[in-house]
C-alpha cells in the first residue's frame, strides 16, 4: 500500500533537540489508522554538520504507547553519525608464482 492511502487524522508533536552526541534531531508524530487499528507513525531525521543524515521511522499501535514510552528516543540518542569513508581504489594483488 502507498503511504498516501493511510488515513491520517492529524500530525502532532513536532520536536527538535540535540542528542547527547551533539547531532540535531527533528521528530514528528502522525496519528491515524491502519486497517482500522489506531496507530502512531513516529518519524525522525538525525543530522550533523558535514555528516550523512539518517531517517528513522517507527509504527506503533496506540494501545502500546504507554508501554513503549520513549524507547525510540533512547535508540536515537545512541546513534553516532560518521563521515563517509573515502572510496577505496581497487589494487591488484600479485599472488602469482613465478614459473
Amino acid at each position: 500500500r502507498d503511504l498516501h492511502s493511510f488515513p491520517t487524522r492529524r500530525s502532532s508533536d513536532l520536536t527538535q533537540w540535540k542528542t547527547a552526541l551533539g547531532h540535531d534531531c527533528l521528530g514528528i508524530i502522525a496519528i491515524g489508522k491502519f486497517e482500522e487499528v489506531p496507530v502512531e507513525w513516529r518519524h525522525y531525521l538525525l543530522a550533523g554538520d558535514g555528516l550523512p543524515r539518517v531517517s528513522l521511522s517507527v509504527t506503533l499501535e496506540q494501545s502500546q504507547v504507554k508501554r513503549f514510552a520513549d524507547a525510540d528516543r533512547q535508540i536515537i540518542e545512541t546513534l553516532e553519525l560518521l563521515p563517509k569513508a573515502a572510496p577505496a581504489t581497487a589494487k591488484r594483488r600479485s599472488n602469482r608464482k613465478a614459473k
